[in-house]
């Protein structure tokens, strides 16, 4: 992988302690697949962003969990537009996911950067035999007393609750350095 930059981050706080803990990987390229894995891994938080790009403003994204790669994730996309604001000064920044273009803007307030996600459309699609199989096994729907995966459906997407919101498709808040 070419020089990239690795950092933990955490998103929804300006409490380096509290938040969602994300990982963050800037590079020129992507990693294969297999090295993001070990990258997560290593990091281990919940989800690690990995993204691409020259500098500008359109960046590819891919999201890791430690076990997995992930279509998409709020928190995480949230920390890699702080990082890239505070890499480059950027304050509007388009990161092509597996579910789509997610486009981030970051403002300040009282010197603290702000990032605001618009989600993609969430959408559901039938699971094959063995992704169906293996779903089972690690989903449960604890509100009807069966799993997600019998009924053949899950979502591609997914938004976070945060302290503030700008309506039900966005999603406001700063990320710091994680320590400890």
């Amino acid at each position: 992988m070419p020089a990239a930059e690795i950092l933990r981050l955490a998103a929804f706080t300006d409490d380096p302690h509290g938040g969602n803990p994300a990982g963050v990987v800037i590079g020129a390229a992507l990693a294969a697949p297999d090295e993001m894995l070990r990258i997560a891994a290593e990091v281990g938080y919940s989800e690690t962003a990995f993204l691409a790009g020259d500098g500008g403003s359109r960046w590819t994204a891919r999201y890791f969990s430690p076990a997995a790669e992930v279509p998409f994730c709020g928190h995480a996309t949230i920390a890699s537009a702080v990082a890239l604001y505070e890499r480059s000064g950027a304050t509007a920044v388009e990161l092509e996911t597996a579910v789509g273009t997610v486009p981030v803007t970051i403002e300040t307030d009282r010197g603290r950067p702000l990032a605001t996600l618009t989600s993609v459309e969430p959408s559901v699609a039938d699971l094959a035999g063995a992704d169906l199989a293996r779903r089972e096994l690690l989903t449960r729907d604890t509100r009807r007393g069966r799993s997600a995966a019998a009924r053949g459906r899950r979502r591609t997407s997914s938004t976070t609750a945060v302290p503030a919101c700008d309506g039900p498709s966005h999603r406001r808040t700063g990320a710091c350095p994680r320590r400890g």
